[in-house]
C-alpha cells in the first residue's frame, strides 16, 4: 500500500502498529490515515477509537480508510461506525483505492469532517 500511494505522490510514514501510528499522529499531522484493520498491539478499531477521542488540534479528526480481507459486510459497517470515512477490500482494486482516497481528501480540504 505504501508504495502504491508513494508511486501516486504520496508521503507515507510506515506504522507497525495502531500504536505507533498513534504515537506518530500529533509529530507528523497526515492528510489521511490508511489502515489495515488486523495489527498486531492495538488494531485498526482500536486505533480509531483513541484518534477519534483526541482534540481536533491534536488529529482527532484526521480523515481515515480502513482496508481489510474479511469479506463481511458488517467490517465495513463496523469501521464506518467506528470513524473511518471509508472502507476498502483486500486484495485491493487500485483504481477503487485512489479513487476513495483522492474522495475523502478532497472532503477534507472542502470542510470539517463527518466523523
Amino acid at each position: 500500500m505504501g508504495t502504491l500511494l508513494e508511486m501516486n505522490g504520496a508521503t507515507v510514514f510506515r506504522c507497525r502498529d495502531g500504536a505507533e501510528a498513534r504515537s506518530m499522529l500529533p509529530l507528523f499531522r497526515p492528510d489521511l490515515v490508511v489502515s489495515d484493520l488486523a495489527m498486531p498491539v492495538e488494531d485498526g478499531f482500536e486505533m480509531i477509537a483513541a484518534i477519534r477521542a483526541l482534540p481536533p488540534e491534536e488529529g482527532g479528526q484526521t480523515p481515515a480508510i480502513a482496508f481489510s480481507s474479511v469479506l463481511d459486510p458488517m467490517a465495513r459497517s463496523l469501521a464506518l461506525k467506528c470513524g473511518y470515512q471509508d472502507f476498502v477490500n483486500k486484495p485491493v482494486d487500485v483504481p477503487r483505492f485512489l479513487s476513495t482516497i483522492a474522495t475523502v481528501a478532497a472532503r477534507r480540504r472542502s470542510g470539517p469532517s463527518n466523523a
